[in-house]
């Protein structure tokens, strides 16, 4: 076997990886490809030759298969290939709503099941109710003309309702407002602001009879207690009566009373002694009853601020703005809005910002129109509306200076440029620093038709390049028209046809050499025949 032992055929490395049995088997394809290759040689040779290529193939398997088979990895990697009808098929986790006694009732009742986990974690106390009592306290709930809706805002607010001990003063309150054709809504406000508060209702039919006393109608009384469920909460022999008392002993009128009774009932919470100490400092520099009346009357907040901490702060700040009493008085008469303004720096900064205005002369007139007190009432207004959208008081007094003519608009129009800045377009109201012009602009003129323009073009693809707030604001008509709304007649419809008309030309002046020439007279007929008869006689 000496030479043709060794020439065993080279077994390919892909059957090696397969496996022992894989190698077997093809050894066996081997033999036979040999017998073949070799003509009818005798049996016992070729089994000879079989068993030893067998031995020897099998030994160097279990010497080396270690060495040169690889480690497959486990078969982890098979969910990656899934197909797609199976990824498909497969539903994002929910997490479950956590078990506790009440959960299900609260889940029926219209609480949704995935704030319950936050729910029970700012009010654990629900993990332990009686779940019978609950379902008592949930249909007194819905007894009180409550929606599914209006009742999960109700437990948001007012999780304590879900105890049967705190519904009883609750139940009276419904039984004096039931006949109302807003009782539900009243009985809504009413228990939201009772979680809020953390305060029970007084007795409501007393207080209805306060106000009915203080003159006002049975019609205007259910739309007060639903505007302002702070009289739920009032005491008529501690807090109303004494209260009112006070005002009437210092001369306010009962339309003042009532002003203050729908405006700001929550003053009548002060005391009658806190009320006295306000209208007293007010007489006390100056302000006569009459003027303390109008005064209250058309701003009852003032009646909240304290002497000590505000009022007496505000006054002496004027004064050292170099402000007379006479014309602090007067701007207070006439808008008394300016005891809005917080001691401490902020008047100072208004009247600094209207000094420093660099606008046209028109406008600056009109800002000041007034009078710089008055204007900065004007000034401090537009600051807490900017503040109030988001921009910090350094923008926002930076942003009054860029565009005074803020100063000049109405509130209400300023808030809607801003609503429709962050609702519609999406931007945020940082961008209003860098394109203030935006808010000195007529919204429903220019703004809106030029958005809409933007919005079809970008929904059908005709807008290759991104237009900002700055290219709706600063763009002219004209050029807006040309550029973006001329090619396309769907976008003129939108935003309107340019006027094409040819506008007549002035004439040029008249020039110093016609004037100076004398007027031109018409001859008439004895004229004619005087130039003939005188022409004749020098022939």
């Amino acid at each position: 076997m000496g030479s043709e032992s060794r020439k065993f055929p080279r077994v390919p490395r892909t059957q090696l990886l397969a496996g022992p049995q894989a190698v077997t088997a093809s050894g066996s394809a081997l033999i036979q490809q040999r017998q073949v290759r070799q003509g009818a040689g005798p049996l016992s040779s070729a089994m000879r030759v079989g068993g030893a290529l067998l031995r020897t193939l099998q030994h160097r398997l279990r010497s080396s298969s270690s060495s040169f088979l690889p480690q497959l990895p486990p078969p982890s990697f098979l969910p990656l290939f899934r197909t797609t009808a199976t990824s498909a098929r497969r539903t994002p986790h929910v997490p479950a709503a956590p078990a506790f006694p009440v959960a299900d009732l609260l889940v029926r009742s219209g609480f949704p099941a995935e704030f319950l986990a936050d729910f029970t974690a700012k009010n654990p106390y629900v993990l332990s109710l009686d779940p019978s009592g609950c379902e008592k306290c949930v249909s007194k709930l819905f007894s009180f003309g409550l929606s599914r809706e209006s009742l999960a805002s109700v437990l948001f607010s007012n999780p304590g309702v879900l105890e049967p001990r705190r519904l009883g003063k609750i139940e009276a309150v419904f039984a004096v407002v039931e006949d109302f054709d807003n009782s539900s809504a009243i009985m809504r406000k009413v228990l939201e602001f009772s979680g809020r508060l953390s305060m029970e209702p007084c007795d409501v039919r007393e207080n209805i009879g306060f106000l009915r006393s203080c003159g006002i109608s049975e019609f205007l009384i259910p739309h007060l207690l639903e505007e302002s469920p702070w009289l739920v909460f009032l005491d008529r022999r501690l807090e109303l009566e004494p209260s009112a008392g006070i005002m009437r002993d210092v001369g306010m009128r009962s339309e003042t009373i009532t002003r203050i009774l729908i405006d700001f009932p929550q003053l009548f919470k002060l005391g009658a002694r806190q009320i006295a100490s306000r209208v007293n400092y007010l007489k006390g520099i100056g302000f006569r009853a009459e003027e303390i009346d109008s005064i209250v009357g058309d701003f009852p907040a003032i009646l909240k601020f304290g002497v000590e901490d505000r009022l007496k702060p505000l006054i002496s700040e004027m004064r050292d703005l170099g402000f007379g009493f006479l014309e602090i008085k007067k701007a207070a008469i006439e808008d008394p809005r300016i005891f809005q303004i917080e001691a401490g720096g902020e008047l100072s900064r208004c009247v600094n910002l209207l000094k420093k205005l660099k606008c046209r002369l028109p406008i600056k007139e009109k800002i000041l129109d007034n009078g710089v007190l008055r204007a900065s009432v004007e000034v401090k207004l537009r600051i807490d509306c900017l503040c109030r959208s988001g921009l910090s008081h350094r923008d926002a007094f930076k942003l009054l200076w860029r565009e005074p003519r803020i100063i000049i608009y109405d509130l209400e129009d300023v808030q809607k440029k801003i609503n429709f800045l962050t609702d519609e377009i999406g931007d945020p109201i940082s961008l209003l620093v860098e394109v203030p012009e935006y808010l000195g602009v007529n919204l429903e003129r220019q703004i809106i038709p030029r958005y809409k323009v933007v919005q079809w073009l970008r929904s059908h693809g005709g807008l290759g390049i991104e237009v900002g707030l700055k290219d709706l604001v600063k763009s002219s008509r004209h050029k807006f028209y040309n550029f973006f709304v001329k090619p396309y007649p769907e976008c003129e419809r939108i935003f309107g046809k340019m006027n094409r008309e040819a506008v007549p030309r002035s004439r040029p002046a008249v020039e110093l050499s016609q004037l100076l020439k004398p007027q031109k007279y018409k001859e008439c007929e004895k004229d004619s025949e005087n130039i003939k008869m005188f022409m004749k006689s020098l022939v």
